[in-house]
């Protein structure tokens, strides 16, 4: 039994996509958010089949930079903020992000791990609060049965955080002393909620994601390491007719909803450490390509150890559009990345 906050290893495609369904994360650089693990009480019992639970009724979202309100603008220091009532005025001096009892939700999960010789699978269910906080306005002046949406005039803005259940089904299989596979799928149903009378949000959508995950680790010499990775990731939405009606939210950028930065691709990505280069060196490297919207990214990471504390990096990251066919199709997903290239250098002492 333990207390506090745990990094678990709830779902591997979770983990690889970086979806952030299971454990929120922080997003203070958006390319490789760090996964913060959950709060609560732990009861963990290992053998031939694991059992987790976890209860807590206090709960962190996803940890981001707020947006702010400015000149009838919500911008955001965020770079991969996409402020979807752009078009309409904001009668509003200022944006209320803090409300102390959004922290407070029930949280219940549970984990059956069972090990079959060089396989096993598990088994993962929670209740708890949505890790992306949803956000809704007050229409005022406004048919919502009329198109023109440009005459929305927002006069109340707030934010609350849902609840939904999320269960996943994980299997493993090491097919030799060096490589490894992974299927999962998992499936979110977000609960739904009833808004106050004048009250509009982008819903949050119930949807079913597979993944495959393929590991191949290679030890060279004594001192080296090198891990490949192949992965496929498709996520299938379900929203209703319901949700897809209203014409305030249908043609909105979904940066208040649900949203994936992946709905299906590829990726292939290489891990090699070498011990007795330097103090140590490590070198990552990894390719993602999106199937829906023809969208790439290159992310490359290099460290130099000098000595047992003292480290350079060197990474760099490389998102692009390799078409722009889809780009009108799923515009959100593409422009919050494009044009974001970067190189990054620096020191890092260890302690």
């Amino acid at each position: 039994m333990s207390l506090g906050f745990k990094d678990i290893l709830w779902s591997e495609a979770d983990r690889y996509w970086n979806y952030g369904l299971w454990q929120p994360r922080y997003l203070l650089d958006p390319f490789r958010p760090v996964q913060m693990g959950l709060p609560g009480l732990y009861f963990n019992h290992e053998g031939e089949t694991s059992i987790l639970f976890l209860f807590s009724y206090f709960y962190l979202p996803d940890v981001i930079i707020y947006p702010k309100l400015k000149n009838n603008q919500v911008t955001s220091k965020n770079p991969f903020f996409v402020e979807s009532f752009q078009k309409f005025h904001w009668n509003i001096d200022t944006l209320d992000f803090f409300q102390i009892n959004r922290f407070f939700k029930p949280l219940l999960a549970f984990q059956v791990k069972h090990f079959i010789e060089s396989s096993s699978v598990a088994f993962s269910y929670a209740y708890k609060p949505v890790n992306q906080l949803q956000y809704s306005v007050f229409v005022e002046g406004i048919n919502l049965s009329d198109s023109v949406k440009n005459r929305l005039t927002i006069n109340q803005f707030k934010y609350s955080v849902l609840s939904h259940h999320l269960a996943s089904l994980e299997g493993e299989s090491s097919l030799s002393e060096n490589l490894s596979l992974f299927a999962s799928l998992f499936y979110e149903k977000p609960e739904k909620i009833t808004l106050e009378k004048g009250w509009v949000s982008d819903p949050f959508e119930s949807h079913l994601t597979f993944s495959l995950l393929a590991y191949f680790e290679e030890k060279w010499e004594e001192h080296t390491k090198t891990l490949f990775t192949l992965g496929w990731t498709k996520t299938l939405p379900s929203r209703s007719q319901d949700e897809m009606s209203n014409v305030v939210t249908e043609s909105l950028e979904p940066s208040f909803g649900r949203g994936f930065d992946w709905k299906e691709a590829l990726s292939a990505s290489i891990e090699y450490q070498n011990e007795s280069l330097f103090q140590g060196f490590l070198f990552r490297f990894r390719a993602n390509y999106a199937l829906d919207n023809k969208f790439s990214s290159i992310a490359l990471e290099n460290y130099f150890y000098f000595t047992p504390h003292i480290r350079m990096y060197v990474s760099g990251d490389a998102p692009f559009q390799l078409s722009d066919e889809n780009l009108n199709k799923d515009k959100s997903s593409v422009e919050k990345y494009k044009n974001l290239h970067r190189l990054l250098v620096g020191m890092q002492y260890v302690f």
